[in-house]
């Protein structure tokens, strides 16, 4: 069933420095089949010409809002639901792009099943079907496979009225987000409502900051599951995600290795993971050696 385009979506791209992406990224927005958006681009200035390519596209529904301090990408975004004016909000990072009708299934998904969440895909989920609603919060955090914001859409009242924000000045700024927002509304998968990722890796500078963030974030995370005295059983499940999510590229180094078992409990799952990995590097090492 397609739905009349009544609800007004806020998109929310941040811009930094991405003049090579930044006009697919946009104009893959606009030219949605649901019509009725509101494109809020929150720039922070940098070293190249990405305003200049954001201005030269015409679109009466782009919002340009420069970012005055440095918060991060999460700081962007926060900007972003401050402005938005929609009943719904969705986020695009400018490296990406959108399927045309990315919005339109999502949309109509999310009022279809009344759902204040619905759930895209940047990758194939397997055994999921499309159209399937997730109310238990068990359930929804078995099913999620990344910790993204941006392949989603979430009702505004369910972000503003919980205090939903992003965490600033961090990498990894999605994953409590997606967490708080899972544990609020209800959930519906729609299988092919794509989103097109564009990894192209981390460059040494990056990766340390992703590095440096991992406990950081991972302690927030856990303050809010305490904070929310979430069963025992869905505890286990968020440190699993941590892990899956987050700390996955980290975890052989020993301090970020004994810091998470300390703040989880010491979890076997996390002792496993940690000790295949320092096996496949001795096995590696080996190997190297002997070529």
């Amino acid at each position: 069933m397609k739905y009349n385009q009544t609800d007004l979506i806020s998109v929310i791209i941040p811009v930094y420095n991405s003049e090579n992406t930044v006009t697919r990224c946009i104009e893959a927005v606009c030219a949605q089949t649901y019509k009725n958006l509101e494109i809020i681009v929150v720039y922070k200035p940098g070293s190249d010409n990405s305003l200049k390519k954001i201005k030269k596209i015409k679109d009466s529904r782009i919002k340009i809002i420069e970012q005055i301090t440095n918060t991060g990408p999460g700081g962007a975004r926060n900007i972003g639901i401050d402005n938005a004016n929609g009943n719904y909000l969705g986020f695009v990072e400018a490296d990406d792009y959108i399927a045309p009708d990315f919005y339109e299934k999502l949309i109509n998904a999310a009022k279809q099943s009344q759902c204040d969440i619905a759930l895209g895909s940047i990758t194939t989920y397997k055994n999921v079907k499309s159209g399937v609603v997730y109310s238990n919060y068990s359930d929804k955090l078995r099913i999620l496979q990344n910790g993204a914001s941006f392949d989603k859409l979430y009702k505004t009242s369910l972000i503003k009225s919980h205090n939903i924000r992003f965490l600033e000045n961090v990498r990894w700024e999605d994953n409590l987000f997606v967490l708080k927002a899972l544990y609020y509304g209800d959930m519906v998968t729609v299988k092919d409502a794509y989103y097109s990722y564009e990894f192209s890796g981390w460059s040494d500078e990056y990766k340390q900051k992703l590095k440096n963030d991992v406990l950081p974030v991972c302690r927030e995370i856990l303050k809010f599951a305490k904070s929310e005295k979430i069963s025992c059983f869905d505890k286990w499940l968020i440190q699993q995600k941590i892990v899956d999510w987050i700390a996955i590229s980290f975890i052989d180094d020993e301090h970020i290795y004994q810091e998470l078992m300390n703040l989880m409990g010491n979890p076997l799952f996390l002792w496993i993971k940690h000790l295949k990995i320092i096996l496949k590097q001795q096995h590696n090492k080996k190997r190297t050696k002997n070529d």
